[in-house]
């Protein structure tokens, strides 16, 4: 994923956490760790967002849980695109 698609996901995050349980942005910095989560209760609103700004993405790299999905920043940068 491009830097550019990263930092506007980043500010999806920081919008959408504050009134989520269980979406977050974890960074090294702030929080010892790098790690995107997606609650399943926010899974459309995540699936909606990157299908208006992510074009041509195929997918990323993530685990997939019962109560969602994570990544890493080293998944986006290995994000794939048609």
């Amino acid at each position: 994923m491009y830097d550019d698609d990263i930092e506007k996901l980043n500010e999806w995050f920081r919008k959408i956490e504050p009134d989520s349980y269980g979406t977050y942005h974890h960074t090294p910095e702030d929080d010892g760790e790098d790690v995107y989560a997606v609650q399943m209760n926010d899974m459309e609103a995540f699936c909606d967002y990157l299908r208006e700004n992510t074009i041509d993405l195929i997918g990323i790299p993530c685990m997939v849980g019962t109560d969602g999905i994570w990544f890493r920043t080293d998944d986006l940068e290995r994000a794939k695109y048609y």
